[in-house]
């Protein structure tokens, strides 16, 4: 089905199928209505109303639901909701106060490949990062501990220094 999706809630309780359409659909800004389908062990297939709506929908994550992460794939009727596997989530790292020589997508690829697998790296047409940070899309497992912070070493001597 085009326009669908499936997801799982990480809760440690089942999700109510009605308060997760409602605020869903509110946390998407969505401009015309989805419909969703509980398919159980909390995971749910969702259809869009629109492409529209679902490309932001699974591209502008990562999402939460009650306080847990959501993970969202692509539909594929063929497999069972039990061989589905959610594992990793895509999310954006946003990179400061990087020397302008480091602002390209060639150093926002290898860093996201750094972090699990990267997606995309959002730079202008010359391959440089727009504005003053760099940001990088990178799927990563959800079984790790976010970093919330870290510091890169500008050069090999600084790393011998700490």
């Amino acid at each position: 089905m085009k326009w669908s999706a499936v997801g799982k809630a990480f809760s440690p309780r089942p999700f109510n199928k009605t308060v997760l359409e409602k605020t869903m659909q509110r946390a998407w800004g969505l401009h015309h209505e989805a419909r969703f389908r509980d398919m159980g062990d909390n995971i749910f297939a969702v259809h869009f109303g629109s492409e529209g709506d679902w490309r932001h929908a699974m591209s502008n994550g990562p999402w939460q639901f009650d306080f847990n992460v959501l993970v969202l794939k692509e539909y594929d009727s063929n497999v069972r909701p039990s061989e589905m596997i959610f594992d990793k989530v895509d999310v954006w790292v946003r990179v400061t106060d990087l020397p302008p020589g480091k602002r390209t997508e060639s150093f926002g690829r290898a860093l996201g490949n750094w972090l699990g697998e990267v997606i995309k790296v959002d730079v202008d047409k010359d391959g440089m990062a727009r504005g003053n940070q760099l940001r990088v899309r990178a799927r990563i497992s959800i079984f790790e501990p976010l970093v919330r912070v870290f510091f890169l070493k500008a050069t090999q001597e600084e790393n011998n220094r700490t």
